[in-house]
């Protein structure tokens, strides 16, 4: 609104100067023209003298009052621009600080960069699928030790199974042998008692 004031104010002062200055120069054309001249001098009537001091007071005050409008519109003008401006110094700090939250974050309480963030994200779960690799590769390697071992166990537990057996076969036969030889000593000696 305060444009379109001033840029009508500007027109009309432009277009009234330059009517003004051909309307003055006129006046003062006619007046020179309409004189007598005594010796080398003109003489001029006080009417006219008056009413172009009139007109010519009258578009200094138009030019003055213009002027002054304009003056005022600048200001004005200057004003607003100085509001916009602290406006957009204002709107700067706030993007700059929205795009300084936009890329940060806080993880665990420490404020840092979306890319650190995503860095660290990262790296942990590059440890933790290597720890379960070397997790998972552990348990087999403990597992077929383990079922080894077992395999070996029993293997071993049977074969001393079988040793048991086979030594409590040959304690038997050893203690029957034994056995027959005491009954047959004993009968020997009741047999030669009797004899």
């Amino acid at each position: 609104m305060a444009q379109y004031r001033f840029s009508l104010i500007l027109s009309i002062l432009l277009f009234s100067t330059v009517v003004s200055a051909q309307s003055l120069s006129d006046q003062l054309d006619s007046i020179v023209n309409k004189s007598s001249n005594y010796q080398q001098y003109k003489v001029i009537k006080l009417t006219e003298i008056n009413a172009f001091a009139k007109n010519l007071s009258d578009e200094l005050s138009a030019h003055s009052e213009a002027t002054l409008a304009l003056n005022n519109d600048l200001a004005a003008a200057k004003t607003k621009i100085e509001e916009l401006n602290d406006q957009i110094s204002s709107l700067e700090a706030q993007l700059s600080e929205s795009r300084g939250n936009a890329d940060s974050i806080s993880f665990l309480g420490i404020p840092m960069s979306k890319s650190s963030y995503h860095l660290i994200v990262w790296a942990l779960i590059v440890l933790l699928v290597v720890l379960s690799a070397v997790t998972y590769m552990m348990f087999v390697r403990s597992n077929k030790l383990t079922q080894s071992t077992k395999k070996d166990y029993h293997a071993l537990n049977r074969e001393f199974d079988q040793f048991k057996d086979k030594s409590r076969e040959s304690q038997v036969k050893l203690k029957r042998e034994l056995q027959t030889a005491i009954n047959t000593i004993e009968e020997m000696k009741k047999s030669g008692m009797r004899r």
